[in-house]
Parts: C-alpha cells; sequence; structure tokens
C-alpha cells in the first residue's frame, strides 16, 4: 500500500516530486529482489505525521499475507531508545542518578563491573563484555534470567576500564532494563507502558512474545546461500530492552511526536538523550543516551539501527528538519544502508549535494 504524497510534504520542499518517489519505489523493488528481502516498509513523518508510507513482499511467506502499513515488526536495537527515555524519566522523579554505580541496584554483578555507573551503560562506554557477542544470535532463542546473561557477560574480563573507550554492548541495557524493574518495582513492559505507551497510545508496541497472538505480525526470515528460511523465534527474556520491542509505523511516528514536545520527556531529558557521551580522555563520541549522533551532510541527525535474528529496522531524524525515516524489514542480516539513504534522499534533495 502506498500513501500518496500530502500537501503537508509539498509544503515541506517544493523539490519532493511524484518522480523522486516513483524513483525510490523502483530502487525498493529492485533491491527488494537483489537482496531477497521477503517484506518491506519504509516511511516518513514530518514532526510525527506520517507523510509517506510504502509497504512491499510478503509479511508471511507461507501464508501468502502481504506486507501492510499496519504490520508489526520486531525493531531490535531501536528499543534502547526506550530504556534510555525510561532511566532519563526515573532520574527526573528523583529515583536514581546516570552518574550511580550500577552496582546500588543490581548486587549480583562481578566485583570488577562495580565502578560502572548508569551512563556507562547508556553510552557503552563501560567496558563491560557484551554478551550477544560472545554468544551469538542463537542465544535468543531460549527463555534467560538475569544471572544467565550476567554469567555470559562475566565469561570474559572488562574489555577496558569503564569510560576508556565506547564498545557497543547489549548487556549494558539488559542491566538497565534490571535497574528499571529494580526502582519501580514493576516489570519492564509495565514500566514502559505505564510512562510511554500508554500515554501516547501506542497500543500496538510491546515485547515480541513468540507466544502472544500479535494481529498482523510479520514472520521472520533468514537468507542461506541457496534459500529462505524461518527463523526460530526470538524469547524477550533474553533481550528486554536491549532488543526486545516490536511495532508498527503508526506507533513510531508517535514516538517521534513525542520527541518534538514535552508531554512525557523535558526539554532538559531530550537534550540528555542526545548529548554526545564524553571518555575520560575528554573526547566526544557519536554516541548519546539509546541514540547515536551524528551529523550528516550538514543535517542534525540523529539516528538508529535494530536487527534481530529475523528483522532489522531503522529510524532516522532530521530534528531540525522535523523529518524522520522509518525502514522495516523481516530479513536477518540485511544491510539497511543504501535503503536508508534512498529514503532520506527522495524527501531531503539537498542530500545528494555536495
Amino acid at each position: 500500500m502506498c500513501i500518496a504524497i500530502s500537501i503537508i510534504a509539498i509544503q515541506l520542499n517544493a523539490q519532493i516530486d511524484q518522480k523522486r518517489i516513483n524513483a525510490l519505489e523502483t530502487f525498493l523493488e529492485e533491491r527488494m529482489k537483489k537482496d531477497q528481502i521477503p517484506g518491506l516498509l519504509v516511511a516518513a513523518s514530518y514532526k510525527g505525521e506520517l507523510i509517506y508510507t510504502k509497504s512491499l513482499g510478503m509479511a508471511s511467506l507461507e501464508h501468502k499475507v502481504p506486507v501492510i502499513d499496519s504490520t508489526v515488526f520486531e525493531i531490535g536495537s531501536i528499543s534502547k531508545q526506550f530504556t534510555a527515555a525510561l532511566i532519563v524519566m526515573l532520574e527526573e522523579e528523583n529515583k536514581l542518578s546516570l552518574d550511580d554505580p550500577i552496582s546500588k541496584y543490581v548486587t549480583e554483578i562481578p566485583g570488577e563491573w562495580y565502578g560502572v555507573t548508569i551512563k556507562q551503560l547508556l553510552n557503552h562506554t563501560s567496558g563491560i563484555p557484551d554478551y550477544e557477542a560472545i554468544a551469538g544470535y542463537q542465544y535468543y532463542d531460549n527463555r534467560r534470567t538475569p544471572m544467565d546473561i550476567i554469567k555470559v557477560a562475566n565469561s570474559k574480563p572488562l574489555d577496558f576500564k569503564p569510560g576508556e573507550k565506547f564498545r557497543y554492548c547489549n548487556t549494558g541495557y539488559y542491566l538497565l532494563s534490571m535497574i528499571i524493574e529494580r526502582v519501580t518495582n514493576k516489570s519492564f513492559l509495565a514500566c514502559l507502558s505505564e510512562k510511554i505507551l500508554e500515554p501516547l497510545q501506542m497500543a500496538r508496541t510491546g515485547l515480541f512474545d513468540p507466544t502472544e497472538i500479535i494481529n498482523n505480525r510479520a514472520s521472520g526470515y533468514s537468507r542461506t546461500k541457496s534459500r529462505i528460511e524461518n527463523r526460530r523465534p526470538s524469547e524477550p527474556s533474553s533481550t528486554l530492552g536491549a532488543g526486545g520491542l516490536s511495532s508498527t509505523i503508526a506507533d513510531m511516528a508517535k514516538w517521534d511526536a513525542a520527541l518534538y514536545g514535552n508531554s512525557i520527556l523535558s526539554t532538559e531529558a531530550l537534550e540528555k538523550l542526545w548529548t554526545p557521551g564524553v571518555l575520560n580522555n575528554g573526547s566526544k563520541i557519536g554516541y548519546g543516551l539509546g541514540w547515536r549522533i551524528e551529523p550528516y551532510k550538514g543535517h542534525k541527525e540523529q539516528y538508529h539501527y535494530g536487527m534481530m535474528y529475523g528483522f532489522v529496522a531503522n529510524i532516522t531524524r532530521f530534528s531540525d528538519d522535523g523529518l524522520t525515516f522509518f525502514v522495516f524489514a523481516n530479513r536477518y542480516q540485511l544491510s539497511l544502508g543504501r535503503i536508508v539513504e534512498a529514503v532520506m534522499e527522495a524527501f531531503v534533495p539537498d542530500l545528494t549535494e555536495e
């Protein structure tokens, strides 16, 4: 399904025209064939209002169910921005501080992790090993306990002293989920629902429990050298706020809209999310709290990729332009980079100019 460009989009930039969109859609169709992508959904919004969606391919190959605008996709590490938002909200409620050592809330951790702070978990400068990198994606196939995760991560020493380097770490966001649960005395999902999902009416967003009946849920796939295969369902207990959410384009647009105002997050909280982290030596990194923060061809950009076994996703915000782009696909180990760029360039013409 394709929603034609609205009057809003035309008013945003006179250079956005149907010719440019037609070229984008031709590219997407070609890319789907080349990369053997079962299903793809792309969208653009202006300050949270969807101005364009394009759904292609199949949400379920076996049952021949097409992708539609309301298809539910797993969003992988895009989940981290929700976890980071919850932590910042709890800090504003004086229930924790970003400078607190994590040992204040999670005592079961190894002694060498005790000096790590909540902020270092948020911006991936903790030095704690990434359990996903150690155990692989197959580790998500079964239900896990917090001690399972800690044990895997502790099978290696710290990668570096806390604050010395940036290294992406899913363990950190699993620990943040534990901290949220212990501070609030609620499950991660219950806290997320109370503070973000329910206020924003994001009714189609939640943990991707494989036992739950979720209307319009897409099936996930992987590709071998010879064929497309069904993926094994992942268990949200193995990832929580590190990558355990599924959502729809409409719900993600509601989240994006909230990020342009103060309906759930204060101006100060938003600034914390999008302020680049700083290492011990004073150098900045290209990551805030749950968001990658890097300029793109002269535009202020906030973005994040997500990947779970069977799915890939991306959200890219040009906040000064009011434009946000979404790409969801149900194929594992798919590089979305060129697709994301093509979507952005269709709506922001000067991205193609040197």
